[in-house]
C-alpha cells in the first residue's frame, strides 16, 4: 500500500475516480469528502508515500465543492477536473489548479445534473466533453 487516507480536516477522504502519475512518479487525484472544508481534496503522493495536499475546496460560489471525478494533467503539468457541486451556478464546475497551486474554476455549469455527477462514469465523461471544449478555448 502507497497510501492510506485518514480523513478529518487535515486529510481527504473517500477518494475517487481515475489517478495520474508524472515523470518523476507522482501520483494525483481527488477526494470527494474530507479536507479542511469537507468538501474534498486535490491531493498529491509522491513514489515514497508522502501525500501533499493541494486543494482543498472550499465550496460556494468562487470554488467547487465534491470532484466527481479524477484529475486529468496537460503538458505543461497542470490538473483539470470537475465538481459534483457548487461554483457560481451551484451545479458544479470544471476547474484548473496551476503548477503554481492556483485554482481557477473555467468553467460553471448551468443545467448538470447532480444524479449524473453522482455516477463516476458520467463524471468522467463530463471531465472529457468540458476539457476538450477547455482545449478548443484556449
Amino acid at each position: 500500500m502507497l497510501h492510506s487516507f485518514a480523513g478529518g480536516t487535515s486529510d481527504g477522504c473517500a477518494p475517487n475516480g481515475s489517478v495520474v502519475q508524472d515523470k518523476a512518479g507522482n501520483f494525483y487525484g481527488t477526494t470527494s469528502y474530507c479536507g479542511s472544508g469537507n468538501y474534498g481534496t486535490i491531493w498529491k503522493v509522491s513514489n515514497k508515500g508522502k501525500e501533499t495536499i493541494l486543494h482543498n475546496f472550499a465550496g460556494g460560489s468562487s470554488d467547487g465543492c465534491n470532484p466527481g471525478a479524477g484529475v486529468t494533467r496537460d503538458s505543461k503539468s497542470n490538473l483539470y477536473g470537475v465538481t459534483y457541486g457548487c461554483g457560481a451556478n451551484g451545479y458544479g464546475a470544471l476547474y484548473e489548479l496551476s503548477t503554481s497551486g492556483t485554482l481557477q474554476s473555467a468553467v460553471q455549469f448551468w443545467r448538470l445534473r447532480r444524479q449524473q455527477l453522482s455516477d463516476r462514469r458520467s463524471a468522467s465523461v463530463c471531465q472529457g466533453r468540458a476539457f476538450r471544449k477547455l482545449q478548443r478555448d484556449i
